[in-house]
């Protein structure tokens, strides 16, 4: 489960945002839960500063959002979205008073941050001097001023945090609200995919990966096999797939391939695939397109259904590397290997080697490449 925390100064919108963001990201197909402001709750029971003192009215708020954040741990959504963070006491206690709540409850500065996947600022309305202290909130204590100097100490208190990103304020709360949502996502590193009609166009929609093949999603993917000429045979680069793969594991496949991030193109999101998984620079123009592919496969791995829907751009890439001087994902890949294209095809074909090749591609790529060489009279 990943947690992002939404915080900031009175007015930010991150209430208001919250059930806006749940709703984006379960149209997107990410199961998302919400844990509301704590703060509020306790002084609707008339537990305040006023009546029980700062510091107690802090630690009372502080403990009861560890109960709560401990009681989603068992409910387990894929994404849950935070209206406050543990480290946001330090805002309204002080340096002094938040080491000692702190010290109470047997914690330390880094185990607040490492609760955390990412933290979204929102900057208050007051910036913009729209702020309205008690609109959507009766219980809200600070005024304009307050709320100006309240949004800068959140930036602060959060500034050794791996993962922060500060939201402007803005005059569309539509706008603002899309940028937490991009925010999120980036933070959740959850992957998010176009979903493209029959030619591989977007549709305006988005989904994350997990959903689109849960769901028979059709999405876009790029297809790049290295190719280099030895003793006058040409021949393939195949990775091996990490035997801890969700599809296919320990299965030879393209030499790189890879989903289109949601925004995307097939190009970009290629030669960064290319990069990520063999550690090898190609630029984008040195990719030669051969064919485009509609793939329809349904299977099912590890006791889970796997339904892939894609339109996927083949390319081949001219790189004579030899195995040793890749620098390879292990997450993604065991290993590579050169062999002989025409004999790579009779294996595929004749399943021979281990694989998820689709000989389709071996010959559009064998294909295209000859048809390159006659035309530069090679």
């Amino acid at each position: 489960m990943k947690k992002i925390v939404l915080t900031g100064g009175p007015g930010a919108g991150k209430t208001s945002a919250l059930p806006l963001l749940k709703k984006k990201l379960e149209d997107a197909g990410v199961e998302a839960g919400i844990l509301t402001e704590t703060a509020t709750e306790v002084l609707a029971e008339n537990i305040s500063p006023d009546t029980v003192g700062l510091y107690c009215f802090q630690k009372e708020i502080f403990e009861r959002q560890i109960r709560k954040e401990s009681e989603w741990v068992d409910q387990k959504p894929e994404l849950l979205l935070l209206d406050r963070g543990l480290g946001d006491h330090e805002v309204y206690l002080g340096k002094g008073l938040y080491k000692r709540l702190l010290q109470e409850e047997r914690m330390q500065d880094d185990e607040i941050n490492s609760r955390y996947d990412g933290v979204v600022i929102m900057e208050t309305s007051a910036a913009l001097g729209c702020y309205k202290q008690q609109e959507n909130n009766a219980l809200r204590l600070e005024d304009d001023e307050q709320a100006r100097k309240l949004d800068e100490l959140f930036v602060q208190v959060w500034r050794n945090h791996p993962h922060t990103i500060r939201i402007p304020a803005c005059s569309s709360f539509e706008d603002k609200v899309e940028h937490v949502f991009q925010a999120v996502c980036l933070l959740s590193g959850i992957e998010f995919l176009d979903v493209v009609d029959d030619r591989g166009e977007p549709t305006g929609q988005m989904v994350s990966r997990t959903y689109a093949h849960a769901n028979k999603i059709m999405h876009r993917t790029s297809h790049v096999w290295f190719l280099r000429e030895r003793e006058e045979k040409l021949e393939v680069l195949l990775q091996m797939r990490s035997y801890t793969k969700s599809s296919f594991p320990g299965q030879y496949d393209i030499s790189s391939a890879g989903h289109i991030p949601a925004g995307s193109s097939y190009r970009t999101s290629a030669v960064r695939e290319i990069k990520e998984e063999l550690g090898i620079d190609v630029l984008e123009a040195e990719l030669v397109e051969c064919m485009d592919r509609k793939v329809i496969w349904d299977d099912r791995f590890f006791g889970r259904e796997f339904h892939d829907r894609q339109i996927s751009k083949v390319f081949y890439v001219v790189k004579d590397v030899d195995e040793d001087v890749f620098r390879l994902q292990k997450e993604e890949v065991d290993h590579v290997r050169w062999m002989d294209l025409e004999e790579c095809i009779d294996a595929v074909i004749k399943h021979t080697i281990p694989n998820c090749i689709a000989v389709e591609e071996l010959e559009s790529v064998k294909s295209t490449y000859e048809k390159a060489k006659r035309k530069k009279g090679l």
